[in-house]
């Protein structure tokens, strides 16, 4: 600065501008939301030479571990677990010497969408878990409609022979062939699931009658229910309480051994009032239930 009158005089002023570095990531990768057992993947897109990734996860201690082979662009979980619910993840992109973080993204799994199989079963039906498994799981075909849906007819009761083909299903022992000549005098090889009856025969799990019958259309009540699963899992070494576990059930009575293992095995917890009703005929959908218990058990 001079002044003329003085020998100075003030300059014109300067505006210093100091230009930012530009910014690696162009667009941030974004939180997804998926159902269980689909894949899902989140992408960064940035801009820059020669451009290098590293996706990294948030561990419990809150530390971030980078993702081994997650190296490019897009982080792609090929099958998203429960376990990966609320899992947390960021990605580092590097410039040469620039270096920049991406913003936290969150992967949220939600459960598996669940299609309804019987058109009589809705989703908000007592057994519905049980009764749909049987449908997916081939064990029960129910009926057929005009329409092309299917009925299960919960509430009915269980045939001898539909227990036996629910049975033999579930067993998976596809290569049993039925003999020639029925092992039951009121079933031959050409009634409705032949196979299926003679192949509980053959293992052991029915008996049938003393006069030779199988009585295939009767239904199957809850003491025989429990004698047939009993049998069905090989009749284990169990001894049976000395006081029953239901108020109707006496140690004395015909199967109280199988009926009381139901109990000890958690797949019959019996009704509300203590009793479990063994000459009562079983519906479809506590069939369900049981056999449901049986292969997935929680005990």
């Amino acid at each position: 600065m001079t002044d003329k009158n003085k020998g100075q005089e003030t300059s014109k002023t300067a505006i210093l501008t100091v230009a930012e570095a530009a910014e690696l990531i162009t667009a941030q990768p974004k939180s997804v939301t998926v159902q269980e057992g689909l894949p899902a993947s989140f992408t960064v897109t940035a801009a820059g030479d020669n451009l290098t990734y590293q996706w990294q996860a948030k561990g419990n201690d809150g530390t971030w571990q980078d993702v081994a082979g997650a190296t490019k662009a897009t982080l792609s979980v090929s099958q998203a677990t429960k376990e990966l619910n609320g899992s947390q993840y960021q990605v580092v992109v590097k410039s040469g010497d620039k270096s920049e973080t991406s913003s936290v993204v969150t992967l949220t799994v939600t459960d598996k969408a669940v299609t309804q199989f019987f058109a009589d079963v809705p989703l908000n039906n007592q057994f519905f878990t049980e009764i749909n498994w049987m449908g997916t799981s081939g064990y029960s075909t129910g009926w057929v409609q005009a329409d092309g849906s299917r009925l299960y007819m919960p509430l009915d009761g269980i045939h001898r022979d539909a227990f036996a083909a629910f049975m033999y299903r579930i067993s998976g022992d596809t290569g049993y062939q039925a003999p020639a000549v029925s092992p039951f005098r009121d079933i031959t090889p050409s009634t409705m699931y032949y196979k299926e009856m003679c192949w509980l025969s053959s293992k052991g799990i029915a008996t049938g009658w003393p006069d030779g019958t199988y009585r295939p259309l009767d239904n199957v009540n809850r003491d025989a229910m429990a004698a047939f699963m009993y049998r069905y899992n090989g009749s284990p070494a169990y001894q049976a309480p000395g006081s029953s576990p239901f108020s109707d059930v006496v140690t004395s009575q015909l199967f109280y051994k199988e009926m009381a293992w139901m109990q000890s095995q958690g797949l019959s917890t019996g009704w509300p009032d203590g009793t479990y009703r063994p000459v009562t005929a079983i519906a479809r959908d506590a069939m369900a239930a049981f056999l449901y218990r049986m292969e997935n058990p929680t005990k």
